[in-house]
């Protein structure tokens, strides 16, 4: 249970607004119908998820969760351009 008693840092609320600058300004600057595969968008929310949960037993495998969804996402965007330069492209 965490103890919503306890005191912010300075350095934690600025983590927090970092990132979530980072997650609006992906969201704004991505078309919609691409911010599901948006990099960037993942990593905003994978941080914020990391500053919420630092420490719990969750961490590890939505870690792994997380560089297994950012590796199908570079392999969904760079596979045809790989395909292409190599002229074996369908």
């Amino acid at each position: 249970m965490q103890d919503l008693k306890r005191s912010i840092t300075a350095s934690t609320a600025a983590e927090v607004l970092a990132a979530v600058g980072v997650l609006l300004w992906r969201i704004w600057a991505v078309l919609l119908t691409r911010n599901p595969y948006d990099w960037g968008l993942i990593l905003a929310l994978y941080w914020l998820f990391s500053i919420a949960a630092a420490g719990r037993k969750a961490w590890a495998p939505v870690t792994i969760a997380v560089g297994a969804g950012l590796l199908l996402v570079y392999a969904w965007g760079q596979v045809p351009h790989t395909l292409a330069t190599l002229g074996i492209a369908p």
